[in-house]
């Protein structure tokens, strides 16, 4: 029979809990989107004491006679109440390529090589969209609107891979933009956790 289980962890990348006495648990894993993870838990269950927005939730799954595996990690976003013979608190975590969904493109219309790119590798504009709107290099300094860091996102090294593109991005939310430039590009794309508190952008 096989088996799941919920680790769930703070922001701070510490284990909080190891949850197995959910009521119900649904998973979708997605190519360019993020997915979801949904659990229901019971109204008074001890997570819903400390738990808070963007705590991390892990699906672990066991095979009959396999190991466990992690499936997929979602943060902790919305909380929603069903009355039925008693309270249930369900549980709606949206997949980590969600935090690429929290930025847009922060520069000026025509911008070369950060709104604007002209016979650029499709690759070597995801890479950057993220890396100018989303990572360490997001900010007023280096020219960007606002200044838009998520600790612990980073960009994995640049292939310059896919197809050759302009593309043309000024404000757009920069997953959505990702979404267009994939069906475009010749790739498709993740954010992959690399530690407890770090997630890499990969182009595949």
């Amino acid at each position: 029979m096989t088996a799941y289980r919920l680790d769930v962890y703070d922001t701070s990348g510490d284990l909080q809990a190891v949850i197995t006495d959910f009521r119900r648990l649904s998973y979708v894993k997605r190519i360019n989107a993020p997915g979801m993870v949904e659990f229901a838990i019971a109204g008074d269950h001890s997570l819903l004491d400390n738990m808070l927005l963007n705590w991390q939730i892990e699906v672990w799954r066991k095979p009959s006679g396999g190991s466990w595996g992690r499936e997929i990690t979602g943060l902790y976003r919305y909380l929603r109440w069903e009355y039925r013979n008693d309270n249930e608190a369900i549980i709606m975590c949206p997949g980590l390529m969600s935090m690429l969904g929290w930025r847009i493109v922060a520069w000026t219309a025509a911008y070369a090589d950060r709104s604007k790119f002209t016979s650029a590798k499709a690759e070597t504009i995801a890479n950057t969209l993220v890396k100018y709107n989303a990572t360490a290099d997001a900010t007023v300094v280096n020219g960007r609107e606002r200044e838009g860091a998520i600790t612990g996102l980073t960009v994995e090294a640049d292939g310059a891979e896919g197809n050759t593109i302009d593309w043309y991005c000024a404000y757009d939310n920069v997953l959505e933009s990702l979404q267009d430039l994939s069906l475009v590009g010749g790739g498709d794309f993740d954010l992959v956790k690399t530690s407890s508190t770090a997630w890499q952008y990969r182009w595949y």
